[in-house]
């Protein structure tokens, strides 16, 4: 739907200059519509022209940077955050044996010893049931002899 309507305009554009064109050459006078797009033709080409030289002043610079100076700087700001990072783990592990909670006078805390006495119930059924696994298989060696 917008194509045909694109195409229309383009046409009706294209029509108008040529009609104005034609009545210049009749009158050997410049219409003021086709003053304001030759001004506006001399500005695009200034433009152009400026365009050009600060590409190609700026080309240089910017490959100079992308190529050299990007990866030092990437390097080194990568290297500053792995100092900080290092520097502040250190701190905060410091931070965390100091705690007073894990420095108390009456040892560990009721969490630690309830789970220190069940480990320890843990391996005394542990090696109970291993004693009894060795006399299960010795029992079973002397009826098969």
């Amino acid at each position: 739907m917008i194509l045909p309507i694109i195409f229309y305009v383009s046409l009706a554009c294209i029509a108008f200059l040529l009609f104005t064109k034609m009545r210049e050459q009749k009158t050997k006078k410049q219409p003021f519509l086709l003053r304001i797009i030759t001004l506006g033709d001399e500005r695009i080409q200034i433009f152009s022209q400026k365009s050009a030289h600060w590409y190609a002043d700026r080309k240089d610079d910017a490959i100079y940077f992308f190529e050299k100076q990007l990866p030092i700087r990437s390097k080194r700001l990568w290297a500053k955050t792995q100092a900080t990072a290092i520097e502040k783990w250190g701190i905060l592990m410091n931070d965390l044996r100091e705690m007073k909670i894990l420095k108390r006078s009456e040892g560990l805390s009721e969490f630690f010893q309830a789970r220190d006495e069940e480990k320890e119930l843990h391996e005394e059924f542990m090696h109970v049931a291993s004693e009894s696994e060795t006399e299960d298989s010795q029992n079973t060696e002397n009826t098969l002899e």
